[in-house]
């Protein structure tokens, strides 16, 4: 059965499922394609070995990064704590996460005439697999006390 969100958040379920971890942007942000990826959901009654989340470091680094926040054009992405306080509709109360307004991004791309993805274009995550990330990952899970120096 593929379905929306309406049957379930599909970025919980990406985490969950272990594909990622979940960002300030609200995208799910992987290993391997960084905040590049269109997730979606099916329903089945296949047995399946089940695995398990992964950290890789993007919540630490989201915490102290910013710059999709400070980028947003309709300062949607909140420059906040992680709270479990939704701020609208589109998002779930009771659920540790960074509580965005995506009232205000949608706005945005009804005002703007289409799509915006500018959380997506500066995040330093989507710059690929690069042999700098291999540095960054390193120093995420050693060094977080320099997270603020590594940020341009």
């Amino acid at each position: 059965i593929p379905c929306s969100n309406t049957l379930g958040q599909s970025v919980a379920f990406a985490v969950e499922a272990g594909l990622g971890q979940a960002s300030r942007m609200g995208a799910c942000i992987t290993p391997e394609f960084g905040p590049n990826v269109r997730l979606t959901k099916v329903f089945t009654n296949m047995p399946l070995v089940p695995d398990k989340p992964i950290d890789f470091g993007v919540t630490e680094f989201c915490e102290t990064c910013k710059k999709c926040a400070r980028e947003c054009p309709s300062k949607t992405i909140t420059e906040g704590p992680r709270t479990f306080e939704g701020r609208s509709i589109h998002n779930q109360s009771g659920k540790l996460q960074w509580q965005n307004d995506y009232n205000k991004c949608l706005g945005y791309w009804v005002e703007s005439d289409g799509y915006c993805g500018i959380c997506v274009a500066v995040c330093p995550f989507t710059k690929g697999n690069i042999w700098i990330h291999d540095g960054v990952e390193w120093l995420i899970d050693n060094t977080r006390f320099l997270d603020p120096l590594m940020l341009g």
